[in-house]
């Protein structure tokens, strides 16, 4: 079968002849639709062999039989053929009519097509039985309108239809086959089988069953359904509306409920219903469901009402039907009454025509005739769905409440926010239904899973996008406990074919209102929204008015509108085109730089914008802006999302994006670092290292060799780092770049630290601090993550502490704190910080040191500075420990191990957490572990070949050793190695 034929009139979905369709031959409409449907395929077994051996005139009567049977099949069941190809047939259900129980439509209309209402056979051309393939399948379509010279056919899009039309092809003559996505979203109840048979079931991505039995639809009257879970969050309501019905026991009564879809309405009316049972307030009860097929029925609701009350069908003859009056007892039998209750078919056109009494008299003869047939004793009528009911229903509650009854009759009538106004008409007490509260949420889903799935991690997703509406936390929950742990970040299709199906019953001007307010967020400033979607002000005001009535958006608030849940907003998003959607951010990127002079705190927004539009290039360009920003203003969480994206954008772009490629790498290379990704950067470093070479770009091949070998400080690989610092250095003279020379020789100067030229170190940051970062320079960035004066002395004061100048080291580390907080750069600050805690510790200082390293800390917590972490939590620890608060110490060390910070840094920094670790145990009592801990540090100071490390390590122990053996010949090595070690390297002895 082909969707695409163009099949005579007759045999298409005609919605419309189209002008000048003679000129052209077919036309798709500039925006087709999109929405969560389910689709039937259907095809005849054997057909090209019968039509093949008979004459043309009995091949036409068979394929015209068989399109007869499968329209009314279709048809009958509110469904819509699309397409027919002679022997069968594509037909959609949810479209164009909103319908949210689409899906029970389609296995209706499929078990239908199988065995013909009646029971009559389908024939083929030698009057033999004719069979047929269906496979039906649920999901997202394009919904199209193709402009075809003989008028308008409606057509199907997307990956739903094929799959559809594989489980089709897959069927046995006589099968249906339904997909797991169908099954999931019916709400009645059939026999299927899983074939997990069928080779499709990789294509598909879906389980598949066999459907053996016809749905049972529920019938308009039917019992309460039982509801399996307690009454939670709405106790208040309950109680209202039972003390509500004790007030009323003498007189008829109506009581509403008013809520979005999902919220709980049926829930707390079946409570309400079980209280009233147990507390003998009621004996009998009713239930009608709204039916969309039944809501242009004239007195629907209570026509069925009295049929089922005299338990008849609503195809009773209609003798049977003056019979069973007449033994009730009616005594008054009008004609108009008869028709009201028979209104099938052509009285219901005779009615319509020619009846003698008016809606309001007709109503007052069916609410009497009730009353005379209702079941006796205290009745209670559950009207569900009130949006659904016809109005002539609506009249004929509003008048039962003044009815005569041998006892009093109570309606409760459930309603969306569309049916509010008729809910506060009809009622004599409304309550309003708000999203239930978080507490009351996780009790819902302890109920839910009650051996504790999902674990506490998902269960905090699942509540967040749940947003209050417990039918939607019960879908989620269907979804994880099926293994589906992705759907905890997605929709369930259930949730949103319920939320499409009320966005498609919108007028058009209205839903693309709702669908432009989606792309652009989930609350949305109202003269922005104005401006995209290009609505003057009286047009968007009646469409928020219109949203606001329907629960899709709150009132609009000052100067913005929201939607009522981000699930609202995420599932109308999903109905929005392609095209439609990258022309609204297009409009979005134009209202931006009109609005704002100053675009600086707009640059990922404008970024969001051009790439959900497709223009990569421009997001590209923002995203770099914004990335700059981020570093600058310090905000690593932004930085680190902002430069994953930019990344995706170069993807797309590929080979015209490398040399942005690299400069974002540079720019973010050091901040990167400092943030701990490690990881990320090692894969991006080398392809940005080989990208410069090939362009040769000097500055850019010189940044990229600074930040390689930082890595390689970070990581203990310092001579490795020496060769790559050295021929950065001699790059950056040549090209006489001070950012350039203060990024080589910085990162030289902190590697020959770590080999042990402490001397060479010093020189270089003097030179630095002295004759290059004076004057205006002292508090220019330089394009550095940090001030280079201030990072610089901050590194000067911390080597010259290793010497044992303390003095000196705490001026210029104190200098360098100046600097940073001058200038405002929160990484100076910290380095700084850090370099003065650690003279103070050495000077015996510690309440001041541990001052100056917590004031650090809030810093490296606030910015998310993981890589110098350990490494401060380390001297803090130290700090805290000799100043008596050694318990404090160690929870620190053992938090920070906790969050695995040590597998986020350099070798240095986990050597400093293992040696604070080290004095913690030490001083709180607990020496034995202590040995451990700082034979741990030890050996990393001697993998990475740190001399200052070592020494400072092998002092440590020494000091441990003595209080637990003064005698092992293990605290002689370590003091002979220590002082060995000090006295080559220029080192201050510690003991």
């Amino acid at each position: 079968m082909n969707n695409f034929t163009a099949f005579p009139s007759y045999l298409t979905a005609t919605v419309g002849k189209t002008p000048n369709s003679d000129a052209l031959a077919w036309h798709i409409m500039a925006y087709p639709e999109r929405s969560i449907v389910t689709v039937l395929v259907v095809d005849t077994v054997s057909s090209t062999g019968r039509i093949a051996s008979v004459d043309p005139d009995d091949a036409e009567l068979m394929v015209n039989n068989v399109l007869t049977h499968i329209r009314t099949a279709v048809e009958d069941a509110g469904g819509l053929l699309t397409s027919f190809a002679g022997d069968g047939g594509v037909a959609v259900f949810g479209w164009p009519e909103s319908l949210e129980d689409h899906a029970d439509r389609a296995c209706l209309a499929a078990w239908h097509i199988q065995h013909r209402l009646g029971g009559e056979p389908v024939l083929g051309p030698a009057n033999d039985i004719l069979q047929f393939r269906v496979g039906i399948h649920s999901g997202l379509v394009g919904l199209r309108r193709l402009e075809l010279k003989q008028g308008s056919q409606l057509d199907l899009v997307g990956g739903t239809v094929h799959l559809a039309a594989r489980l089709e092809k897959s069927a046995q003559p006589g099968e249906i086959l339904v997909s797991s996505d169908t099954v999931g979203l019916r709400r009645t109840d059939f026999d299927i089988v899983e074939r997990p048979d069928l080779p499709i079931l990789g294509e598909i991505g879906s389980r598949v069953f066999e459907m053996r039995s016809a749905p049972v639809h529920n019938r308009a009257f039917d019992e309460l359904p039982a509801q399996s879970l307690p009454i939670i969050g709405r106790e208040w309501q309950q109680k209202t509306i039972a003390t509500a019905i004790e007030e009323n026991a003498g007189e008829n009564a109506i009581f509403a409920i008013v809520g979005e879809p999902g919220i709980g309405k049926s829930r707390l009316a079946a409570a309400v219903i079980e209280d009233a049972f147990s507390k003998g307030s009621v004996d009998r009860l009713l239930v009608y469901r709204g039916d969309m097929r039944k809501r242009t029925t004239p007195f629907a609701v209570f026509r069925g009402l009295i049929l089922s009350s005299l338990s008849l069908s609503e195809t009773a003859p209609r003798q049977r039907l003056l019979d069973k009056l007449q033994e009730a007892g009616v005594k008054e039998i009008s004609p108009e009454l008869v028709e009201a209750l028979n209104l099938t078919g052509e009285s219901q056109r005779r009615m319509g025509a020619k009846a003698d009494l008016s809606p309001k008299e007709t109503a007052h003869s069916l609410v009497e005739t009730f009353a005379q047939v209702a079941p006796k004793g205290r009745l209670m009528l559950l009207v569900e769905d009130l949006h659904l009911v016809d109005p002539e229903s609506h009249l004929c509650l509003e008048l039962l409440k003044n009815a005569a009854f041998e006892q009093p009759v109570f309606v409760l009538a459930t309603a969306r926010p569309e049916a509010a106004y008729d809910a506060q008409t009809l009622a004599d007490t409304v309550l309003w239904l708000d999203p239930m509260s978080r507490q009351d949420m996780r009790e819902l889903a302890d109920l839910l899973w009650p051996d504790g799935v999902p674990p506490e991690q998902y269960l905090e997703k699942v509540l967040d996008h749940s947003d209050g509406i417990p039918f939607v936390l019960e879908q989620l929950a269907c979804s994880i406990n099926a293994g589906d742990h992705e759907s905890i970040l997605a929709i369930p299709q259930t949730v949103q074919s319920m939320i499409h199906a009320r966005m498609n019953r919108l007028p058009p001007e209205t839903k693309r209102c709702a669908q432009g307010l989606s792309i652009l967020g989930e609350e949305v400033d109202l003269e922005f929204a104005r401006r995209v979607l290009g609505m003057d002000g009286p047009q968007l005001s009646g469409a928020l008015a219109e949203l606001e009535k329907l629960a899709i958006t709150h009132p609009v608030s000052g100067s913005s509108v929201r939607f009522r849940h981000a699930i609202i907003a995420d599932a109308c998003s999903i109905t929005v085109p392609r095209a439609r959607r990258a022309e609204v951010h297009r409009a979005a990127v134009d209202a931006i730089k009109s609005t704002y002079s100053d675009l600086g705190s707009q640059y990922e927004r404008l970024a969001f914008h051009a790439e959900a539009a497709g223009d990569d290039a421009d997001a590209l360009e923002f995203l770099l802006l914004a990335c700059d920003r981020a570093i600058r203003s310090a905000a690593g969480r932004s930085l680190q999302l902002t430069f994953d994206r930019a990344l995706e954008c170069i993807e797309r772009i590929g080979e015209p994006a490398e040399q942005t490629f690299v400069k974002l790498t540079q720019m973010v290379g050091v901040p990167m670092l400092q943030l701990g990704e490690f990881s990320k950067m090692h894969r991006h470093l080398p392809r940005a290292m080989e990208l410069a070479m090939k362009h040769a770009d000097k500055g850019q091949i010189c940044a990229i060799m600074c930040q390689v070998g930082m890595v390689d400080w970070f990581e203990g690989r310092y001579s490795r780092g020496i060769d790559r610092a050295t021929k950065a250095l001699e790059m950056a003279k040549e090209l006489d770049s001070l950012p350039h020379i203060f990024s080589a020789q910085h990162l030289l100067s902190a590697l020959h630290h770590a080999t042990g030229d402490v001397e060479r170190a010093m020189e270089l940051q003097r030179e630095l601090c002295e004759q290059r970062l004076t004057g205006k320079l002292e508090t220019a960035r330089l394009g550095a993550a940090g001030i280079p004066a201030s990072i610089s002395r901050a590194f000067l004061g911390w080597f010259l502490t290793e010497t044992g100048a303390y003095d000196e080291s705490l001026e210029h580390s104190q200098k360098a704190l100046e600097i940073a907080t001058k200038c405002g750069s929160f990484y100076s600050e910290v380095i700084a910080l850090n370099a003065i805690g650690r003279n103070l510790v050495m000077m015996g200082r510690t309440d001041e040191a541990i001052q100056y390293l917590q004031s650090a800390m809030t810093l490296i917590d606030r910015h998310g500075y993981d890589a110098p972490k350990p490494h401060v939590t380390g001297l803090l620890a130290v700090a805290m420990a000799r100043g008596g608060r050694a318990e404090e110490a160690l929870s620190l060390v053992e938090n920070c191990f906790r969050q695995s910070l040590h597998l986020r840094t350099g070798r240095l920094e986990i050597y400093y957490l293992y040696s604070g670790y080290a004095e913690a145990l030490f001083h709180s009592g607990a020496i034995e572990r202590s040995l451990p801990a700082i034979n741990e540090a030890i050996d990393i100071g001697r993998s990475i070949k740190n001399p200052c490390l070592i020494a400072q390590g092998l002092a440590q122990r020494a000091t441990i050793t003595a209080s637990v053996n003064p005698d092992s010949p293990l605290l002689e090595q370590d003091i002979d190695e220590h002082r060995q070690l000090c006295e080559r390297y220029g080192l201050k002895v510690l003991v």
